[in-house]
């Protein structure tokens, strides 16, 4: 009841009404909100029909957006927070960090190659994050998970050197090159103009390293064929 009125609430304006589900577990789920208090925005009034159509996701919503402006003014770039993963894309994970979702890019996800956020995480799981960026006119944080684990680029400083011969294994295989990962280290850039040829995941492999930039986690190689002589330089 909204005083003496009754507003109607369309399922697709529910806000915790998963997707997918079947007409009878649709209206089991609805009836568990029978008796529930829950904040709505009115969306439409028509009082020759005496129609008011409500939406308690619409207020949900806009509940966190001014919850995340006003966390986003809190909140200090480089700060630790606990969170919840509420959601998995192609692009990364959305974490509840309190009343307002954050983006961890896949690229923030691990110091290794993730093809799918999946791989690191599930819907549901608590984990700590770090943020790295605010964004205070589009609102939206930025948040990474690797940040708070040792950077295998920093410890690999002096390991590495051009000429070097080192063994590796092939982790990825992708339309940029061939993927290797060293031991205990980074992964580093197979190099080939022929493309990957006779290489497949999980095949140990001697490379030479090209080049290794760790402030912007480069690392070159090319393929050292069998029979082909070491540099002096090894």
């Amino acid at each position: 009841p909204f005083g003496r009125l009754r507003g109607f609430i369309p399922a697709s304006h529910v806000s915790d009404l998963p997707r997918g589900l079947d007409e009878s577990s649709r209206a089991i789920h609805l009836q568990q909100l029978v008796g529930r208090k829950i904040p709505y925005k009115v969306i439409e009034v028509d009082p020759q029909r005496r129609r008011l159509v409500l939406s308690e996701r619409k207020a949900v919503r806009q509940w966190r957006q001014e919850r995340k402006s006003e966390m986003i003014r809190q909140l200090k770039e480089g700060e630790v927070r606990k969170g919840v993963v509420t959601s998995l894309r192609e692009f990364g994970a959305f974490v509840d960090i309190g009343g307002a979702d954050g983006l961890i890019h896949i690229s923030e996800l691990s110091w290794s190659r993730v093809e799918n956020p999946a791989q690191i995480l599930t819907i549901g799981q608590e984990i700590e994050t770090q943020v790295i960026r605010l964004e205070y006119q589009s609102n939206r944080i930025g948040l990474s998970l690797k940040r708070l684990q040792p950077n295998p680029w920093q410890k690999a400083i002096g390991r590495f050197e051009a000429g070097q011969v080192i063994e590796g294994k092939v982790s990825h295989l992708t339309a940029a090159g061939v993927y290797v990962q060293t031991e205990d280290g980074p992964e580093g850039l197979l190099r080939s103009p022929d493309g990957p040829g006779s290489l497949v995941t999980g095949m140990i492999v001697q490379v030479r390293v090209l080049s290794f930039d760790p402030e912007r986690e480069r690392l070159d190689f090319e393929l050292v064929e069998d029979g082909q002589e070491p540099s002096q330089s090894e």
